[in-house]
């Protein structure tokens, strides 16, 4: 499946997307990314727009998602 996390909902729901996929649950991500439950909620549901990008990229490495560039 290709997704592409072009916006900040974009990222949440390619977030949420591999979250699921792995199996874990919203407190699953959480523990490993060293935030709370609340704060991996709110991200996948795009109410948290000003997330650090740190955390989001930490959550993508635990995820096993690598950011690459596209060749044109």
């Amino acid at each position: 499946m290709l997704l592409k996390p072009n916006t900040p909902l974009g990222f949440a729901e390619f977030i949420r997307h591999l979250r699921k996929k792995k199996g874990w649950t919203q407190a699953v991500l959480a523990e490993k990314v060293g935030v709370s439950r609340q704060w991996v909620s709110q991200m996948e549901n795009g109410h948290n727009y000003k997330a650090e990008f740190n955390l989001v990229l930490r959550a993508l490495n635990e995820l096993s998602a690598e950011i690459i560039e596209k060749q044109d």
